[in-house]
């Protein structure tokens, strides 16, 4: 084989992988739609980069994970936590929170619903002794801390704004919550 053939060939491989990484590099997500909408509505995805159930659920959002609303809350030793968490009061990871009123609908009848310390005035007597705080509402094994009080009609929740849930989420789930499509 010629020089000049081989140069052509190599230049030629050589061109098909550049253009296949581009490919990949450019090709969108699954649930690009769905990470963008949980951005543009202020939702807020609070992990740990040691933490697996926040790996867990980047991984359900494959390529798309690079648009969540992440914010890292351990300090480079693993050891203690950012600033900016310890302000927002996050305790455990994965949280995400909602900066608008949430609606959970066919919620569990088996759903328990108290106060949490630090106590709020709308919480009852059995609360008082501490500072603000928020409510504990578990229903359909799935934890929701709220500010105030969430009222049911049914088995409808309604929770009110900066609501926060606690462990990895399905992306049909975070969806209906924030009222994001899912494609």
């Amino acid at each position: 084989m010629k020089k000049s053939t081989r140069y052509i060939i190599l230049f030629g491989v050589i061109a098909i992988l550049i253009a296949l990484f581009v490919w990949y590099k450019t090709e969108h997500g699954k649930y690009d739609n769905l990470a963008n909408c949980l951005t543009k509505e202020g939702v807020k995805f609070y992990g740990a980069f040691w933490c697996p159930h926040c790996h867990a659920q980047k991984q359900e959002f494959g390529k798309s994970a690079t648009l969540l609303p992440y914010i890292e809350c351990s300090n480079p030793d693993g050891q203690s936590q950012d600033q900016t968490c310890n302000d927002a009061n996050i305790t455990t990871y994965p949280t995400w929170q909602f900066p608008n009123p949430l609606t959970l609908a066919g919620a569990s009848t088996d759903t328990t619903v108290e106060c949490k310390i630090p106590y709020t005035s709308d919480q009852p007597g059995a609360c008082q002794g501490a500072a603000a705080g928020s409510w504990d509402t578990i229903t359909n094994g799935r934890e929701f801390l709220s500010p105030s009080k969430p009222t049911q009609t049914g088995t409808t929740w309604n929770f009110p704004t900066l609501t926060r849930s606690s462990g990895d989420m399905s992306v049909q789930m975070l969806g209906s919550l924030a009222d994001c499509p899912v494609d």
